[in-house]
């Protein structure tokens, strides 16, 4: 039995010095073995200011900015506009009725015209009867007072009758005139106010732009019905430009009436205008619970009417807060993950991020003021990665 614990003994000695010669060998291996360094960039962090900021979207339009409808209802005839259109102030925009009213207005027109020939035929007419009477009563005075030198007393009586009755001819004869004239004259005014009045339906039927600008919104189409209440087109002067965008209720109050805006076309994303809030809405629509906000532009800008715009608006600013660059946020499945650098080494870290500003990123715990930042070449680090800082 002791022969046995001896042998047992002698080879667990020669495992233990076998073991102790090989960790040493794999020691002396990894000393030999160059560290392998990233090549990371770092920037120090600081503490500064942060803005929160919101996105919409907007529509460019003119500050002096009409939709017109017309005076009279009916169905469109034509509509000679498309939006984006450029027209001159009394142009033709759009025939209501147009068929059925200009012929209306011909027809009246030529009323008045045969009214007034009519008249000129009655004047003729009747004077002519009047000059007739006229002379036939002179002529029968003349014989009566041929007749009282006669000094027939049954002739002088005869013809005095008929020279009464000559001259209630010709009395007759110019009432007669007087009368048909009259209503030759009363039957040509109502043709004239006739006319009048078609020519105002007429006038009312052509849908005229009261001022030169954009066409901006085309609202209906050729063959629709309208009315006064119901616009065509939306009109827009081009010197003057805003935007108009609509913004929820919970926003409202944290923007102000001033404040300055970033407006970026949609195409040029780079490209920033700045603007001011002109005025806020404070009736929020019913339909969207959003309140219309409208935004006064720098005087020369690139933007179109009509055009679709991105807008950026500050709704919370934050003073004095750990800011760092947005590029050095690395996502470790659930956790927020950022990389300082110390003493060499890529030390992990799990953060918690606070406002996003674009580039940007506010944090709120997890790293302190002062501790140098991972900006790049941070994708491929484990923690405590050897690091090179170029």
């Amino acid at each position: 039995m002791k022969i046995k614990k001896y042998i047992f003994l002698f080879f667990l000695l020669l495992i233990f010095i076998f073991g102790w010669f090989l960790i040493k060998d794999k020691s002396q291996a990894q000393e030999r073995t160059p560290k392998i360094l990233k090549t990371v960039s770092i920037e120090k962090i600081q503490k500064g200011t942060i803005q929160e900021k919101e996105d919409f979207f907007g529509i460019v339009q003119g500050e002096n900015r009409i939709k017109l409808a017309p005076k009279i209802s009916g169905r469109i005839t034509k509509i000679y506009v498309q939006e984006g259109q450029f027209v001159h102030q009394g142009e033709l925009i759009a025939l209501i009725n147009g068929n059925e009213l200009i012929g209306q207005s011909v027809l009246a027109q030529e009323n008045v015209s045969a009214n007034k020939k009519s008249l000129q035929k009655t004047k003729k007419f009747y004077s002519q009867k009047v000059t007739e009477a006229k002379v036939e009563e002179e002529a029968i005075k003349k014989n009566y007072q041929l007749a009282k030198k006669d000094s027939n007393k049954n002739n002088i009586d005869k013809t005095k009758k008929t020279w009464e009755v000559a001259r209630e001819s010709l009395k007759s004869a110019q009432r007669m005139r007087d009368l048909q004239i009259q209503l030759s004259k009363n039957q040509l005014r109502l043709s004239e106010q006739q006319n009048l009045v078609s020519q105002i339906q007429a006038s009312n039927a052509r849908l005229l732009a009261p001022f030169s600008g954009v066409i901006t919104k085309k609202y209906l189409n050729s063959g629709s019905l309208t009315s006064p209440s119901m616009p065509i087109v939306a009109l827009t002067k081009s010197q003057q430009k805003e935007v108009i965008v609509f913004i929820p209720g919970n926003l409202i109050a944290k923007i102000s009436i001033g404040q300055v805006a970033q407006i970026r076309k949609n195409n040029q994303l780079n490209e920033t205008i700045l603007g001011k809030i002109k005025t806020i809405s404070p009736v929020s629509n019913q339909t969207i619970h959003k309140s219309k906000v409208t935004i006064s532009l720098e005087e020369k800008n690139s933007l179109n009417l009509g055009e679709m715009v991105n807008i950026s608006l500050v709704i919370h600013k934050k003073n004095n807060t750990l800011i760092v660059p947005l590029s050095a946020i690395r996502k470790d499945y659930y956790d927020n993950i950022i990389f300082i650098a110390k003493n060499g080494l890529a030390k992990k870290r799990i953060v918690t991020l606070g406002t996003i500003d674009r580039n940007k990123v506010e944090i709120i715990s997890g790293i302190q003021s002062g501790d140098f930042v991972i900006t790049h070449g941070q994708q491929y680090l484990n923690n405590n990665d050897n690091i090179l800082i170029k």
